[in-house]
């Protein structure tokens, strides 16, 4: 499935999953087909259970499943945190991402209505929380920004490529074919622009991990370089919940999320990632602003991000040598 569509799937199995925690609370990873049970609690129970029980029980539970069990037992333990619910869509996409054949089991499913009892909360200063609204709500509150009511849906305009290092280029030699010749991928470059004088803030912006794989043969070639901007972060996509960290540079780490853009004030964020490993990758970014919040999904252009360690593993070709020899042990 395309990077849409594991989100979107993601999105829509979250709140059975949810129902089913607070039906059975850690249980729900063990728990057996109860008769009784609503039949959306009963398939988010099915859903979790498939997601995070081993074909082969003597097998030790993936990094991704110990993250997803340790979540579910967070949300038992404290239901009203929505930030743990994010954290769970997360590593629900990370899931379907990394194994095709779960997501198309998920898909093939017949899906429930969510039951009228499902629980509904609300988060932040002034906020409600209702099944169903039809008509106006008045809570003293006075719209004096007129301009909010025009904006639209998603406030921002966020472009997104390559970070490459112009120091150096990476040349990937391919059996029967010309090498790939190019910059050393060493992250994202990501613009976010807002459309609207009225700030919009940017909550959180962190890494999902696509697919994982070992890195091919490389040798590096040496070109001219770009200064560091000021906000840089750096991830490890090794980490079974990549997050973003300030990057120090010569003035210092830049803050920390959250960041405010306006559209006479926008941000520039380059993303230093670390793997041992090729990884594809893309971003995501929670916003806020007047009221209404929502996630970003950035790619590059529609395809994940592509890092590769760029370590050099074979030699360069010589003049009389025009065949790449490995090297014996990888150089730094």
């Amino acid at each position: 499935m395309a990077a849409f569509d594991v989100a979107q799937l993601a999105q829509e199995v979250t709140p059975y999953i949810t129902a089913a925690i607070g039906a059975y609370g850690t249980a729900v990873l063990t728990q057996l087909e109860d008769s009784a049970a609503d039949a959306s609690v009963s398939y988010g129970r099915r859903t979790i259970q498939r997601m995070v029980g081993r074909r082969q029980r003597q097998e030790p539970p993936t990094p991704l499943e110990s993250a997803i069990a340790t979540t579910i037992a967070e949300i038992a333990a404290n239901p009203a945190d929505s930030d743990l619910v994010t954290l769970l869509r997360q590593e629900i996409r990370r899931a379907f991402a990394s194994d095709p054949e779960l997501t198309a089991e998920i898909i093939a499913w017949n899906r429930p209505p969510l039951a009228p009892s499902t629980i509904i909360t609300a988060s932040g200063e002034r906020s409600l929380a209702a099944h169903t609204i039809t008509g106006n709500i008045h809570t003293g509150d006075v719209i004096t920004n007129l301009e909010a009511r025009n904006q639209p849906d998603i406030p921002l305009h966020v472009t997104a490529g390559p970070h490459n290092n112009y120091i150096m280029t990476m040349i990937v030699p391919i059996e029967d074919r010309d090498p790939e010749i190019g910059p050393r991928p060493l992250g994202a470059r990501v613009t976010v622009e807002a459309f609207t004088s009225q700030a919009v803030i940017l909550n959180r912006m962190r890494p999902i991990v696509i697919s994982r794989y070992r890195a091919r043969p490389c040798y590096l070639r040496y070109r001219m370089g770009i200064p560091l901007p000021p906000r840089a972060f750096k991830t490890n996509l090794d980490e079974a919940r990549p997050t973003l960290k300030p990057k120090e540079n010569r003035d210092g780490p830049p803050p920390d999320f959250p960041y405010t853009v306006t559209d006479s004030g926008p941000e520039l964020f380059l993303i230093f990632v670390e793997s041992d490993n090729e990884v594809n990758w893309i971003l995501e970014l929670d916003w806020s602003s007047a009221g209404r919040s929502g996630t970003i999904t950035i790619d590059d252009n529609g395809k994940p991000f592509h890092f590769h360690p760029g370590a050099p593993t074979i030699d360069p070709p010589q003049r009389d040598m025009p065949e790449n020899w490995p090297v014996s042990h990888p150089r730094p």
